[in-house]
């Protein structure tokens, strides 16, 4: 069993994120953090409001992968992979799902 938790590129930068982060890396816990990235917070640019806009990078000791979250298939085949490696007892992954805010 795998929890998908979501967020949004605003939510970021929050402190609370990077305690969930450390909490699910110390207790191994499968948990794939989605960060919905469509490139606006409440209005902000995320270059505006972010020194890095790269948020699978950004786990640190967590891993992270980019996925095109305009492309069904490619979702997918990312959701996939988070699954087998949070089912896999490797413990949480970020998965950030660049996708556009109008489309």
């Amino acid at each position: 069993r795998v929890c998908f938790t979501l967020y949004g590129d605003g939510a970021a930068n929050q402190g609370q994120l990077f305690e969930a982060f450390n909490m699910a890396s110390l207790w191994q816990l499968p948990v794939v953090f989605v960060c919905e990235n469509n490139g606006y917070g409440m209005g902000t640019s995320a270059d505006r409001a972010s020194a890095s806009t790269a948020y699978y990078t950004r786990g640190d000791y967590v891993p992270g992968i980019w996925a095109d979250g305009m492309d069904v298939l490619s979702m997918r085949e990312a959701s996939r992979f988070a699954i087998d490696w949070c089912g896999s007892g490797k413990g949480p992954v970020v998965l950030e799902a660049a996708t556009y805010r109008y489309h």
